[in-house]
């Protein structure tokens, strides 16, 4: 599946979309992210808590070694955003959930520079 729930720092819920790299949803409370899961998502009842369970748990999309702080799977989420779409992009979803560009996790701003350097071809 390509679209991922994480928990963010102000305790609501984002769908993060591999496809595109971006967040689709923010800002959902726990029950507004459960009916978007069946809704929108078309994940069955019994398979709900599986899916959602895994932000709830903060379940790594790779191994970390800072898991267990509960944020894991946002700062994950935001290392692809950062490639795809550059720092700009991840200050503005920050700035979406009232954080400043102070929350860019160490990882996103490692990843966007790494991209930033590749020579072009």
């Amino acid at each position: 599946m390509p679209n991922f729930f994480v928990k963010q720092p102000d305790g609501k819920f984002a769908v993060f979309s591999t496809v595109v790299d971006d967040f689709h949803q923010m800002g959902m409370s726990k029950d507004e992210a459960l009916e978007y899961a069946r809704d929108e998502m078309r994940i069955r009842p019994e398979d709900i808590d599986a899916v959602f369970g895994k932000a709830l748990q903060d379940e790594p999309f790779w191994d970390a070694p800072d898991r267990g702080d509960g944020l894991n799977r946002w700062r994950q989420a935001l290392v692809p955003l950062a490639i795809s779409h550059g720092l700009q992009t991840v200050s503005d979803r920050l700035r979406d959930i009232g954080l400043g560009e102070a929350a860019i996790p160490a990882e996103a701003t490692r990843a966007a520079e790494e991209v930033r350097q590749r020579p072009r071809r």
